[in-house]
């Protein structure tokens, strides 16, 4: 199996993935809690992760992990897709297009300015965990020393 074929196809693949993420997430405000729709979010985030660790794009994983979780409390009805969480989960959807054309492009690892707008992300991400109200975006990140790295494995 050619490595370097096999990625192209996941990039190509998660690209198609992406597009179907934004219009589910669209459609979210005419049915935000349709299980369809929901599933099929849920189904990409986690398709485009766990693909990635296979590449050994483990930011992409683990950033995309966060996401992932998120759509799950959203499944299992303890949050609901209202306009802030879809909100953030398509800035989530836009952060993972940055990290994948970046690996499309050869680099594994993302520009400082990519990682400290997915901290920031992740940050959004958490707060809807941590409250189930409305996450809104703190100020923003002076040096990647100040917070967890991406490339950690998050939960």
């Amino acid at each position: 199996m050619d490595l370097d074929n096999a990625l192209q196809t996941y990039i190509t693949e998660s690209r198609e993935l992406l597009k179907d993420m934004e219009t589910a997430l669209r459609s979210c405000e005419k049915s935000p809690s349709d299980p369809e729709i929901i599933n099929a979010l849920f189904r990409a985030a986690h398709t485009i992760k766990g693909s990635a660790g296979l590449f050994g794009l483990d930011h992409i994983a683990a950033f995309t992990n966060v996401a992932e979780s998120l759509l799950d409390k959203v499944r299992s009805a303890e949050l609901k897709l209202e306009t802030d969480v879809v909100a953030t989960l398509l800035a989530s959807r836009d952060h993972i297009s940055d990290l994948l054309e970046h690996a499309a492009a050869g680099c594994r690892v993302p520009s400082p300015e990519v990682h400290e707008r997915g901290q920031e992300i992740i940050r959004r991400l958490k707060a809807h965990f941590e409250s189930g109200a409305p996450a809104t975006p703190s100020a923003p990140i002076t040096t990647a020393e100040d917070t967890p790295s991406i490339y950690e494995t998050l939960e």
